[in-house]
């Protein structure tokens, strides 16, 4: 399965969400973090058009020119103008954006690091294609869940920039704005980015460390599914055989598994990046070496893993595992609420959509290594 912590990657005190088992009472847990910040930046603003050389925007394209003004029409998106973020980074990871979206059908959005020459228009209307099938690739080699930022007409999609290695400054601005369809243009919001001083901070948090995937539960029509997680890393296919002379032969009166797979996935995190990795060992019967009484499969084995960073936001719970790529196409991220989190388990939920299957949540459990 695949990907939190910290309010703009460094907080003193997060709140977490529970959902209990009945599935309506929520609890608030505060986790203190160990947490020492070293308050000497790099001091000045950042070179916007130095910083828009060096970016990589999620499914952008670089578009030379001023910023595109807001629509007058009323049917254009809609964002909170009461919205004011401030965001803090690192250099080399990651800045997400959650757009405060009101109304308005997004197609996606205009980019720019305020003053810049040129900016980005991210599409999602082309995006989905590439991201569904980044999304059907991993869970078919992992056979684990997984999730991107999308709603309906793309409103809850999220903006991420992977951030070069070399930011010289303390401060820039994010301006963005959403468009839809017809080429209607919302207002703009500019947000605040804090850029905070490599390796500054020293801290200790309770994410740190290799995490195993363990079981799925979801939670839908006001009550759970089963009455705990359901470990699903083991799948067997049966199918029905004959045994004559102790040969194996398709039939009806023996059923045992003709198909075997058993995968682990886990993430491990650090700091401001992780690991995840994933197995599979997967083989057919084997009926010309299997007898009645010894089943012989040809097994095979396959592994792969892959890098990234992280982020958390308090203010939605949205925990948000970004994967590295080569070019802005090859960024992908997946999006969850971080239900739960303790020194031996992590549960990350995930909704489809608020009109999908009456609602459904999906809780994926992770066990600490």
């Amino acid at each position: 399965m695949k990907k939190i912590i910290l309010s703009g990657v460094l907080a003193s005190v997060v709140a977490f969400y529970a959902c209990t088992k009945e599935g309506t009472t929520t609890t608030i847990t505060n986790t203190v973090h160990d947490t020492t910040i070293v308050t000497t930046y790099a001091s000045g603003i950042v070179n916007a058009d130095t910083l828009t050389a060096g970016l990589k925007v999620a499914y952008g394209s670089s578009v030379t020119g001023t910023f595109p003004a807001a629509s007058a029409d009323a049917s254009a998106p809609v964002l909170d103008s009461l919205y004011n973020k401030t965001y803090t980074v690192i250099k080399s990871r990651y800045l997400i954006i959650y757009p405060p979206n009101v109304s308005g059908n997004v197609a996606g959005y205009y980019v720019q690091i305020a003053g810049a020459a040129s900016y980005f228009k991210i599409d999602y209307t082309q995006a989905y294609g590439l991201r569904k099938a980044a999304k059907q690739a991993r869970a078919a080699a992992t056979k684990t869940p997984n999730a991107r930022g999308i709603g309906d007409g793309y409103i809850d999609s999220t903006i991420v920039f992977k951030l070069p290695a070399t930011i010289n400054g303390d401060t820039f601005y994010v301006k963005y704005a959403a468009y839809d369809t017809l080429g209607r243009v919302s207002d703009a919001i500019t947000a605040t980015v804090l850029v905070l001083p490599e390796g500054s901070d020293k801290w200790t948090d309770s994410l740190t460390g290799t995490w195993n995937y363990y079981g799925h539960n979801y939670y839908y029509n006001g009550s759970w599914e089963y009455t705990d997680y359901q470990v699903d890393t083991l799948y067997n296919y049966n199918q029905n055989f004959d045994c004559n002379n102790d040969q194996l032969s398709f039939g009806s009166t023996l059923t045992i598994p003709y198909y075997k797979n058993i995968y682990h996935s886990s993430y491990s995190f650090d700091n401001y990046s992780f690991t995840y990795s994933y197995s599979n060992n997967y083989g057919y019967l084997d009926m010309n070496t299997s007898t009645c009484s010894n089943y012989v499969y040809n097994l095979n084995y396959s592994a792969d893993s892959e890098e990234g960073g992280f982020s958390y936001d308090p203010a939605t719970k949205k925990f948000t595992v970004i994967y590295d790529g080569s070019s802005n196409v090859d960024i992908s991220y997946d999006s969850y609420h971080l239900a739960e989190l303790t020194d031996k388990y992590m549960i990350l939920s995930y909704k489809e959509s608020d009109n999908d299957y009456n609602g459904t949540i999906d809780y994926y459990k992770y066990i600490k290594q």
